[in-house]
């Protein structure tokens, strides 16, 4: 008896293992389904496609039904199940067209981005929902990003040939990693500086840690030719896309720019309000430390006034990574 139920309770353990490894892969299957139809929402809100197919969830819900018969599952079950995932997919595509519709329209422009980190990725999502070009790279090969640009709606190349393909170039990666790109790449080419110094990541840095200096400085000095402006540092990667907000709509937040070339920061100010976000001045890139890692104005979600105010208040750092809470 007691060895019999041994034998039954490990029979039901491997029963319910596979139902285990069936059930991740299906969350895992469904993720990545719901990547490309994200992809295909930006598509449509761009292409001005209706966010609704009925032909083709039609022919969607026939051909489930004639695979769940040969499958021997209940069809209308499986009628149920991708009508829900149809409901939501189409939820989100009206989504994406309504703030696209609610967002103002510049000229689209071609956006290469250097690097495919969560900066980089969370950009690039947002400017394809815009009507942007975007190419986005990284340090391997661009295959390792096509699942990736597939999501997103993006071109995928090498690092040159994202900065050769941008009128802006977004630059996103570690600070440390500067040292790895070849400056001509940038050279007459306005770049979005998204770079942030974390010493126990990018080593300590005396000229930084003393206030000599500030990391846009020391990035322009790396790529001379550069029409640098520092952008997109002083916000988390988790706020990129839910933040941005239409022109005029109250508690709008505001990201800070820094830069000396004037023509440069005005193209990038446009763009950025393009994208969903107010825009202050933060003076020239001597500045910028004004919103650099640990100051008020550092990833702290702030209107307007309120990113004024936190880029004048020179006084004091905040806890590091208070800004993640």
């Amino acid at each position: 008896m007691g060895e019999g139920s041994t034998v039954t309770d490990e029979t039901l353990s491997g029963f319910r293992q596979s139902i285990d490894n069936i059930d991740a892969a299906l969350v895992f299957l469904l993720a990545e389904r719901f990547k490309v139809t994200q992809a295909v929402g930006r598509y449509k809100a761009t292409a001005g496609l209706p966010p609704a197919d009925p032909g083709r969830e039609e022919a969607q819900i026939a051909r489930l039904r004639g695979l769940a018969r040969q499958a021997d599952l209940d069809p209308d079950f499986s009628e149920k199940f991708l009508r829900f995932i149809i409901d939501e997919v189409i939820r989100h595509h009206e989504r994406v067209r309504e703030a696209g519709a609610a967002a103002p329209r510049l000229a689209p422009m071609k956006i290469g981005i250097v690097g495919a980190g969560f900066i980089g990725r969370a950009v690039a999502r947002l400017a394809v929902a815009r009507g942007h070009q975007v190419m986005l790279s990284n340090s391997r090969e661009p295959k390792s990003l096509m699942s990736t640009a597939a999501s997103i709606g993006c071109a995928v190349g090498t690092a040159a040939e994202a900065a050769a393909f941008g009128d802006v170039v977004l630059l996103a990666i570690p600070f440390s990693a500067l040292d790895t790109l070849d400056p001509a790449m940038f050279a007459g080419r306005i770049v979005l500086d998204a770079g942030n110094y974390y010493p126990a990541r990018d080593g300590a840095i005396a000229a930084l840690d003393s206030g000599e200096t500030t990391t846009s400085q020391m990035t322009a000095a790396r790529l001379p030719g550069a029409r640098l402006v520092k952008a997109f540092n002083a916000i988390l990667e988790r706020d990129i896309e839910k933040d941005a907000k239409p022109a005029g709509r109250p508690g709008r937040r505001a990201l800070p720019i820094a830069g000396d070339d004037e023509a440069a920061k005005a193209i990038v100010a446009g763009l950025l309000d393009g994208l969903g976000y107010d825009v202050v001045d933060g003076g020239p890139l001597s500045e910028s430390w004004r919103f650099e890692r640990a100051r008020p104005a550092y990833c702290v979600p702030l209107d307007r006034a309120g990113l004024e105010a936190a880029l004048a208040d020179a006084g004091h750092l905040v806890a590091d990574g208070s800004w993640r809470q």
